[in-house]
């Protein structure tokens, strides 16, 4: 979902694929500006996101 998002946006999203390999999410996205949307994403997988430069980290433990 954050590749879409990062094609979407025109932004670049890093975080960790191997720790959040595992989460699952069922929503729409289709509605809402990016900030919204990473926000709806982070809180149904445990995460954070901070903003650096012209990135945005998604921080975290990931899921099992």
């Amino acid at each position: 979902i954050f590749w879409a998002l990062e094609k979407r946006y025109g932004v670049d999203i890093n975080y960790d694929e191997a720790k959040f390999r595992n989460c699952l999410l069922t929503t729409s996205i289709s509605e809402g500006g990016k900030f919204n949307i990473i926000d709806i994403i982070c809180e149904a997988i445990g995460a954070s996101y901070t903003v650096d430069n012209t990135q945005i980290v998604i921080h975290g433990s990931g899921c099992n």
